[in-house]
């Protein structure tokens, strides 16, 4: 199993595996999170001595809005990275036994553990959690309200374009909510990609 030093090499790599879509990303405004849709392009998923996967989802109107790579090591421990871009701001993800490690930028968000709770750096206090699914949607919620919610796909890929990945974000997201929930719905969204 690699070690921290090991995972941060491989952070870089990907970082710079993604430079090539960069240019291209809109900026997450409240109306292209509104438009980010389940649709995505470039996508690859490889599953040779681990499993690696890429791709740029885009909004509604195909616009690419968050692109991301993805490295799990084979192995015990199971150990993974994940780097996402949008086009102002990175998030980065490092998943061992204790949970999966999130930063957006230089800002450390916390520990993502098993049950779907966000703790800060520190590990002392909850920060958000990933809700209970029902009717297709899984919230994000903080202590003080719900962030939004993640659209299940649906059952066929034809109804998948143009399908919108979220419900229910308020237009008056702070930075860091808004940070919080692009982290985790985007961790979401790749794991989704990954089962598929």
């Amino acid at each position: 199993m690699p070690g921290d030093k090991r995972l941060f090499q491989d952070m870089q790599q990907l970082k710079e595996e993604m430079q090539e879509w960069k240019p291209d990303l809109v900026p997450v405004s409240s109306e292209e999170l509104d438009a980010f849709s389940l649709n995505q392009v470039q996508r690859s998923v490889r599953k040779r001595f681990g499993k690696t996967a890429k791709g740029v989802f885009t909004t509604i109107y195909h616009e690419p809005i968050l692109a991301y790579t993805y490295k799990e090591y084979s192995g015990p421990g199971q150990k993974a990275i994940l780097y996402a871009e949008t086009g102002e701001k990175s998030y980065s993800y490092i998943k061992d036994k204790n949970g999966v490690r999130i930063a957006a930028g230089q800002r450390q968000l916390g520990t993502l553990k098993e049950d779907g709770t966000l703790y800060s750096p520190n590990g002392s206090k909850p920060v958000a959690k990933l809700g209970q699914p029902a009717n297709r949607l899984l919230p994000v919620r903080t202590a003080d309200r719900e962030l939004g919610s993640l659209v299940d796909p649906p059952e066929t890929t034809d109804d998948a374009l143009g399908q919108r990945a979220f419900q229910f974000v308020p237009n008056d997201l702070a930075e860091e909510e808004k940070d919080v929930f692009l982290a985790l719905a985007t961790l979401e969204l790749v794991h989704r990609t990954l089962r598929s």
